[in-house]
């Protein structure tokens, strides 16, 4: 049997799942909270508050069988009209939080029949920005990397995700790696056994590792030592040419974490206009490799490999190519003009 113990004219309210534009953020950056309020039945006027918690590290705690949470205040709120049995999306703009792990809510002002869906929790991280090591010769232009994930407006604004240092590869044996969240090598020529071996420690631990690939690899032996292979997703061959603008990026999947953000927008993507002439063979493959994206010729373009706690990123062509570098061919024109695509993958 099947009762129905339902009432004949329901109303509700309901807020929807939330969507944060990050839970961790940067210091000085602005949090924004989005989320849907639909109504079932008669619609009207609802008012809906965003609050957080002050930063208490003493609590919570339980004090005579009660649990004591930090004062939560009003930070935000947004009046709306609903229709009947209507919804609207409501959009919340939180600009300069303190650091420190806090916790929010997202409440719809008033009762109704039903009081579970009318409030939304959430937890964020604000934190300094993540220290990146950039690692670049002097031929190499690193302000497009740079400016890609760390845009000047946000550095003289102090809301910046990342702080970078820029430095040349001799000096990588002299910096303690502990001190930075990722090390970035772009365009890298052969290392010396001792980076590499301070590269490896520095992965192993934790930390992260992406190396462009680009002419100053010259000779491939030199990244096939027993150090690098420690690293290195795979064995490093010949150089591939390419004549005409018949090969570029194509990607085959859009699940790894790096390629979501083209999921949205897979078909308008125009990746033939960014054509590549060269990259590197990738031969034998290390173990706890993936391909993360493909030259339209099903070679590997970009590779994950986890290393210990951390992980290992390898592009088999530059991400900074200049469009008429001097006294060479260029590899690609990943970076020419109107490249967002580049932008989003940086």
């Amino acid at each position: 049997y099947v009762i129905d113990v339902g009432v004949e004219d329901p109303q509700n309210t309901a807020l929807g799942e939330l969507e944060l534009s990050n839970e961790t953020l940067p210091k000085n950056s602005e949090l924004v909270v989005s989320t849907t309020i639909s109504c079932i039945g008669k619609g009207g006027k609802r008012s809906v508050n965003l609050s957080i918690e002050d930063l208490d590290p003493s609590l919570p705690l339980v004090r005579t069988n009660k649990v004591l949470v930090p004062t939560s205040r009003l930070k935000d709120q947004r009046d709306i009209t609903l229709t009947e049995n209507g919804s609207e999306t409501v959009e919340f703009h939180i600009p300069g939080l303190e650091l420190g792990t806090r916790h929010g809510k997202v409440t719809i002002v008033g009762e109704d029949a039903l009081a579970v869906d009318n409030v939304r929790h959430f937890t964020i991280v604000v934190r300094e920005p993540w220290p990146v090591l950039v690692v670049a010769p002097s031929d190499v232009d690193t302000d497009g990397f740079v400016e890609a994930i760390t845009p000047y407006e946000h550095r003289s604004e102090q809301r910046a995700r990342y702080d970078c240092m820029v430095i040349s590869p001799p000096e990588i044996s002299n910096h303690n790696l502990r001190e930075f969240a990722a090390v970035v090598i772009l365009d890298p020529p052969p290392l010396p056994i001792t980076a590499w071996e301070n590269l490896g420690k520095h992965v192993r631990e934790g930390g992260q590792l992406a190396i462009f690939l680009g002419h100053n690899a010259e000779t491939p032996s030199a990244f096939n030592s027993a150090s690098a292979q420690e690293v290195l997703p795979g064995t490093l061959g010949r150089q591939y040419r390419v004549s005409g603008r018949d090969v570029y990026l194509a990607p085959h999947s859009y699940d790894h974490p790096i390629m979501t953000m083209f999921r949205p927008i897979a078909s308008s993507v125009p990746w033939d206009r960014f054509p590549v002439f060269r990259y590197w063979d990738l031969r034998k493959s290390a173990s706890q490799r993936q391909v993360i994206l493909r030259f339209g010729d099903n070679q590997p373009a970009l590779l994950e490999r986890t290393v210990g706690k951390g992980t290992v990123l390898l592009m088999t062509t530059p991400i900074t190519e200049l469009d008429r570098p001097s006294g060479r061919q260029a590899w690609n024109e990943l970076a020419g003009p109107e490249d967002w695509p580049r932008f989003i993958l940086v």
